[in-house]
C-alpha cells in the first residue's frame, strides 16, 4: 500500500475503528452512548463526560532503520486509550475485556480498509484497573512495520 505520510496510517485506524457497525453497536448498548474516536495525546488531553466512550489514537514512538537501495524500514507503534463510564463497579472488568475485543475486531474486520496490509500487529494492552471509577480506561498497543522509500 503506498502511504504518503504516517498520518495516512492513523486515518486508517480511525476509519476502520469508526467504520465498525458492530463496535459502535456495542458502545450505544453496553457503555451508554455514541463513540467517540479521535487521534490525540493522551497525557495532554482532558475527556468530557459526554466524549465516553472513546478511542484516542496516539503515535508515540518510530524506530528507523536505512538499508541498501534507498529504502528506509519503519517500525512504529500506536496507542489505542480506549475509555468508558460506568457508575456499576461490578460491571466494569467484564466491559474492559468486551470493549477491547470489540476494538480488536473492528481493526481486523475486512471493511475495505486495508489495515491489514499495513503488517499492523495487536501487541498487549493494560487498563487502570477501575482506580478511576466510574471513568474506565485502557490502552492497547498496536506496532506495524513499514518500508519507504528515500
Amino acid at each position: 500500500m503506498a502511504l504518503s505520510s504516517f498520518t495516512d496510517v492513523t486515518e486508517l485506524i480511525k476509519k476502520a475503528l469508526e467504520g465498525s457497525s458492530a463496535l459502535e453497536t456495542f458502545c450505544a448498548v453496553n457503555l451508554g452512548g455514541d463513540l467517540t474516536v479521535k487521534k490525540e495525546y493522551k497525557k495532554s488531553t482532558d475527556v468530557g463526560l459526554t466524549e465516553l466512550p472513546i478511542i484516542m489514537i496516539t503515535a508515540p514512538q518510530h524506530d528507523r532503520e536505512i538499508f541498501t537501495g534507498g529504502l528506509i524500514g519503519r517500525t512504529s507503534t500506536v496507542l489505542l486509550y480506549c475509555g468508558f463510564h460506568q457508575k456499576d463497579r461490578s460491571l466494569g472488568q467484564d466491559q474492559f475485556v468486551l470493549f477491547e475485543e470489540e476494538v480488536i475486531k473492528a481493526l481486523f474486520a475486512d471493511q475495505g480498509m486495508k489495515v491489514e496490509e499495513l503488517n499492523i500487529i495487536p501487541g498487549g494492552s493494560a487498563n487502570d484497573e477501575g482506580y478511576f471509577h466510574p471513568i474506565y480506561f485502557f490502552a492497547i498497543e498496536l506496532t506495524m512495520f513499514i518500508e519507504e522509500v528515500i
